[in-house]
């Protein structure tokens, strides 16, 4: 009897780990998470009245800790581009509120490199129109 609750103890234990155990999301989305701040830089936007220009970045958790908000300002921007990305079950998920009018939506895929946490996002829509910025995959 005794080694039947041992068994049942080990079992449950480890299907509790199993139950709790963060997804890759997850853990990219908690590591996301640490960069909350401000920054500032040059951008390197090359053939775009933005290059060369200072940008001001704000990445701020929102939401109880389930969402993360990107903004981006400089000078002679009219409006602010926003992103916000969260989790959907197992999933990252972000959606760019573009200036030109798009809104693209993203998802996370897992790539498995020395590096941990790695995650590339790729769009799911079209740009209006091809004289605007798009956002694309990373290879």
């Amino acid at each position: 009897m005794k080694s039947f609750r041992w068994l049942l103890s080990v079992a449950l234990l480890s299907l509790s780990a199993v139950a709790f155990a963060q997804s890759d999301a997850q853990k990219s989305f908690d590591t996301m998470k640490t960069l909350a701040g401000s920054w500032e830089g040059q951008s390197a936007a090359t053939g775009t009245p933005l290059d060369g220009k200072i940008m001001h970045v704000s990445l701020r958790v929102t939401s109880m800790g389930n969402a993360l908000v990107h903004e981006m300002t400089g000078a002679g921007r009219p409006d602010d581009p926003i992103t916000m990305l969260y989790l959907d079950g197992d999933r990252l998920l972000l959606t760019h509120y573009c200036d030109a009018g798009n809104r693209p939506r993203m998802a996370a895929k897992s790539r498995r490199t020395e590096k941990p946490s790695t995650s590339i996002f790729s769009t799911s829509m079209v740009a209006r129109s091809t004289d605007t910025c798009t956002m694309r995959s990373l290879p």
